[in-house]
């Protein structure tokens, strides 16, 4: 419960307290993090998303929804993420035909706190690509100069001294150093002031009632430029705040025009709840309150004054910051080693025995883009109260050092009206990671199957085999929920146990991305694209993206062509049509030929092969079937037997379907001899190929007991896919390790990182970032040389 305390002034008050979060109306709060904010067409963008609700590591969903779209809002690319312990973690892979320009990754939920408002958080990336440039893409100019003035209070107030808060920007979207002076219609000068580096200012006034105030500015190249101030409003009223000790002092001035004793509405918000309440009578000229922050969570205070009909008089932000939200850590360079190729041992300590999740970033300090944005703590806590996402600060929050910083970025920015939600029930929408829908049918007559059970198996990347079974509705519907693999699957299915009904299926196919679009709006968002105008970005950008050209040309194209002729036997020919990849040896392998070699008998493939492969042993009775292999590795391991089907692993329960006539090819790989398999490992495996339509296979079989289904985004490991990248682009890669999910050392407290330098890095750069199972967000970023 949290405590108002209320100053000695002369009016009559009614409290009402809040519980926090008593009724919660939640949202998701999302903050990606990348290991760079630049990239060259061809290279890997390597991201994780942190994900808080009310105020905790959590989403009110299962599925992040990630795209990137370009400055049209033309989406490039679109698909979906698991959400587990509040992150999700990927990457994007850049065509190397891609243009270059600046892009938005967006990651959203489909928690929405209105219907028009979504749970999301936007990412700029600058993608250098010499091939494909066009002119106005290298300082494409936006609309004009743009200059924008923010009344702390939200009006300019007649009769009191007003704070404004000035936002400059020049031509190319860069944060503009100007100068100022603010003046009457009667050319009558107020006050002066001039914008920071960051294109931040301020200045105050104090409005007479009936008048216009005009900003002149100039900018840095001359130009001038004239902007009109908010008309100052006497039916307003002021509000100040300041901080003391756990404490928060506001501070409500009224005009003299409200002073009429009438009742006014004071609420507080924070992530769109009421946090407190508080009447009082407008027979004063102000109204000060003590509001203790003991009890708060980290993140904006937004103060809202009504009149007695609920129209807003005025509203001021502020940034609570608990003591207990922030963790440091203590990093180390263990072993630093700049040289080519150098092995190199960091590692960091929390001062806390808490588990939690973080990711590392270690990028070439020298090759690395540096542009404005947001950290972990800023990017949760506070970005996603303003609109468009459009809150932009790296300020270390926690520092006091930066205190003037963020109350510049504070009163600067487009805060959402939290009044407009509060006490609104959340839409959510999830369907509970991947959910698969559809119907089945009688492929005859098309009437669906209402009776029994339809079963399902599917393989994911690891090769783990999973049986599903989703009883049939009166409809002939299904539905398969909680299902999570990545990319292209195939799934197989029976009806009641019969693999060859005559049946069909209608899926549904719909994407979760489709299904909820987030309009694209880019206002408030600021971009550089001066970067492109950088000589030295550019060299460095075409070196790089002729490696990577390099590389793919030398990966498809043929050095030379040796041609000679052999000749190829039956059963060599029948496993070249059917064997792909791993698969393809026969060295290893005891092949069975059943296209040229056909069965004699009938009966099922498992019937046939009893007998048929040396050291293969299958035994049947009661209608079960066991595969085990003679050959034990030692006196108490007898290997397991990996079963394929056309290559996917399979159960034996399916082999006892597949007619021995509808089999191609057989390979028995013995125990030890089939470790390049997927899962095999040193067991044996068994592979059965059933026949292509061109061998006389039957045209129903691949459409009536299977299906494709299109999972998550693949996610790929940053180590294997540097392990298999060419010397020439690993040498010139600009980000040395990522890791989105750092373990700590087995039995201790500190987690290591381990990885080699780069034949140019000089100097790194750092970054840490997660949070801790309670909440408590990390940052930390170093230049280690």
């Amino acid at each position: 419960m949290m405590l108002l305390k209320i100053c000695k002034v002369p009016v009559c008050c009614c409290l009402l307290f809040i519980s926090l979060f008593a009724a919660a109306q939640t949202r998701d709060r999302i903050y990606i993090q990348s290991d760079r904010s630049g990239y060259v067409a061809g290279e890997t963008i390597w991201l994780k998303a942190y994900l808080f609700s009310a105020f905790s590591p959590g989403s009110l969903g299962t599925n992040l929804l990630i795209d990137m779209v370009d400055e049209s809002g033309k989406r490039i690319l679109a698909g979906s993420l698991p959400v587990m312990g509040g992150t999700a973690s990927g990457n994007i892979d850049l065509p190397l035909r891609i243009a270059q320009g600046i892009y938005f990754i967006r990651a959203y939920t489909k928690a929405q706190p209105s219907n028009t408002d979504y749970s999301f958080a936007v990412k700029p990336v600058y993608v250098f690509n010499p091939s494909i440039v066009k002119s106005t893409q290298i300082l494409a100019p936006v609309s004009d100069y743009q200059c924008s003035f923010r009344p702390s209070s939200g009006n300019l107030v007649v009769g009191l001294v007003n704070l404004v808060y000035v936002s400059a920007y020049d031509l190319s979207g860069r944060p503009a150093v100007v100068e100022g002076t603010i003046v009457n219609t009667k050319n009558e000068e107020s006050d002066v002031f001039k914008t920071d580096n960051n294109g931040k200012g301020k200045f105050a006034i104090s409005p007479l009632p009936g008048e216009q105030y005009m900003a002149r500015i100039r900018f840095a190249d001359g130009t001038l430029k004239t902007y009109n101030l908010p008309k100052p409003d006497q039916n307003k009223v002021l509000i100040g705040i300041s901080d003391l000790p756990k404490a928060k002092l506001f501070n409500v001035l009224i005009p003299e025009a409200l002073r009429t004793g009438a009742m006014m509405h004071l609420r507080g918000f924070m992530d769109n709840n009421i946090v407190f309440e508080k009447n009082f009578s407008a027979s004063v000229d102000h109204v000060s309150a003590r509001i203790p922050v003991d009890e708060l969570p980290s993140g904006l205070l937004q103060l809202v004054v009504t009149d007695s009909k609920k129209q807003k008089l005025g509203e001021a932000n502020t940034f609570v910051l608990a003591d207990s939200s922030i963790m440091s850590l203590q990093f180390h360079a263990d072993t630093l080693n700049l040289s080519p190729g150098g092995k190199n041992v960091f590692s960091f300590v929390l001062p806390e025995d808490i588990t939690g999740s973080f990711s590392v970033a270690i990028t070439d300090y020298d090759k690395t883009l540096y542009t404005d944005e947001n950290n972990i703590i800023t990017g949760l806590l506070l970005n996603p109260d303003s609109h468009n996402n459009s809150f932009v600060s790296n300020s270390a929050i926690f520092n006091v050092a930066k205190k003037a910083d963020l109350d510049m970025a504070l009163g600067s920015t487009d805060w959402l009206d939290q009044s407009l939600y509060a006490g609104t029930n959340s839409v959510i929408n999830d369907s509970d990671f991947i959910a698969i829908r559809g119907k089945i049918f009688n492929k005859g007559n098309r009437k669906p199957l209402t009776k029994g059970d339809i079963t399902f198996m599917y393989t994911t990347k690891d090769s783990v085999t999973s049986m599903l079974t989703s009883p049939m509705a009166k409809d002939g519907s299904f539905s398969l929920r909680q299902l999570i693999f990545e990319g292209k699957q195939v799934f197989r299915y029976s009806v009641n146990g019969n693999k060859w009904d005559e049946i069909d299926m209608s899926l549904d196919t719909t994407k979760p991305e489709d299904v909820l679009r987030l309009p694209f709006n880019r206002s408030g968002m600021m971009v550089d694209r001066t970067v492109f105008a950088d000589e030295r970005k550019t060299k460095q950008a075409t070196e790089t993206y002729t490696a990577y050209l390099a590389d793919s040309i030398s990966s498809t194209g043929l050095k030379a062509v040796i041609v000679t002729a052999r000749k190829i036997s039956p059963k060599q020919q029948v496993n070249d049509r059917y064997a792909r990849g791993l698969f393809t040896g026969m060295a290893a392998a005891k092949v069975l030929d059943l296209i040229n070699e056909p069965p004699l008998s009938g009966g099922n493939i498992l019937d046939y092969l009893q007998g048929q492969i040396p050291g293969l042993m299958i035994t049947a009775g009661g209608g079960q079937y066991s595969i085990q292999s003679n050959r034990m590795i030692s006196l108490r391991l007898m290997p397991p037997i990996r079963l394929f089907l056309d290559e996917s692993p399979i159960t034996i329960d399916f082999l006892t379907f597949i007619l021995a006539k509808d089999v191609a090819l057989v390979k028995y790989y013995p125990p030890g001899m089939g470790g390049a398999l997927p899962g095999v490992g040193i067991g044996a495996a068994l592979v059965i190929y059933t026949k292509k339509i061109t061998d006389g296979g039957s045209a129903n079989f691949g459409g009536m007991n299977q299906f494709t289904y299109f999972g998550y985004l693949p996610a790929k490991d940053f180590t294997n896919d540097f392990l298999s990248k060419n010397e020439s682009s690993v040498s010139r890669r600009s980000t040395l390790y990522w890791n989105p999910n750092l373990i700590p050392e087995e039995g201790k407290l500190v987690y290591k990182l381990r990885f080699t330098n780069s034949d140019t890095a000089k100097k790194l750069y750092v970054v840490v970032e997660g949070f801790t199972i309670d909440g408590k967000l990390v940052h930390f970023e170093k230049v280690v040389e």
